[in-house]
């Protein structure tokens, strides 16, 4: 449950909270050095800084181990993460859109 102010704002399970206000996640890939970027299929968005890329996809469309799969064999890696939303970030996500 969220509530703020004395009103519900949701009732229901983590899950669905992350579906609806917080649905695409990241892998943070570090490059042994830099690369110009491509496209990666079934990915939403890829933003670079340097040699640092995070790359955003759907979970409920593809997987993650499908998405690193995919980084892995077109990359050259240092390092993989998959990034996770904390709840902060859901709850900003919630604020924002109620203020639109």
């Amino acid at each position: 449950m969220v509530i703020d102010r004395e009103k519900l704002l949701y009732n229901g399970v983590l899950t669905r909270l992350k579906e609806n206000y917080a649905p695409l996640r990241c892998i943070r890939v570090a490059l042994d050095r830099a690369t110009d970027q491509f496209m990666i299929a079934r990915t939403e968005m890829v933003t670079i800084d340097g040699n640092l890329w995070n790359v955003f996809f759907n979970p409920y469309k593809t997987p993650s181990h499908i998405i690193a799969e995919r980084l892995t064999k077109q990359l050259n890696l240092k390092a993989i993460v998959i990034v996770e939303h904390n709840i902060d970030h859901i709850f900003a996500v919630i604020y924002h859109k109620m203020s639109l």
